[in-house]
């Protein structure tokens, strides 16, 4: 695994980020399609991951960043990808993934699900303006649990 916490230097990319609470479908569907992007592409596979400081503001109870790192880097290895570049967010570089994919040309592709599309199709508007082009935004739909609603960490 590439824990490296850097973007240069690795040339186009595709990627996606969250806190990885408790590694669920949802989340190993979003690491599916990003890993299929990749490949499909042959471009690097980035995933960004919320850090202890950053994650302790969606819940009290989350787990350690070393808990889900671990399960997030399991889930890369079960989808056969040994080489992801894994960037940890926190408050000082919390914004890093917006202002990096704002302005360089080797974010090729976002992977979100719809309720964070709004984010990514605000930074394809900063890309226009800045001339780097447009990012291919990839909507993965979010997994629907029996009782009718999306699964999410914090129904765990």
């Amino acid at each position: 695994m590439d824990n490296n916490n850097s973007l240069e230097g690795i040339g186009d990319y595709v990627f996606t980020g969250g806190t990885y609470d408790g590694m669920h479908v949802g989340h190993q569907a979003c690491i599916h399609t990003l890993v299929e992007q990749a490949r499909r592409r042959d471009i690097k596979a980035v995933a960004f991951i919320k850090g202890d400081d950053l994650a302790s503001f969606k819940r009290g109870d989350v787990q350690s960043y070393e808990a889900r790192l671990a399960q997030l880097q399991s889930t890369f290895e079960s989808e056969g990808y040994s080489h992801p570049v894994i960037i940890v967010l926190n408050q000082e570089n919390r914004d890093f993934w917006y202002e990096y994919s704002a302005k360089s040309p080797h974010a090729r592709i976002a992977i979100t699900t719809p309720d964070n599309t709004p984010e990514y199709a605000f930074v394809n508007l900063m890309r226009e303006l800045n001339g780097v082009g447009l990012m291919e935004i990839v909507e993965e739909q979010r997994v629907i649990c029996e009782d009718g609603r999306p699964i999410s960490s914090t129904r765990i």
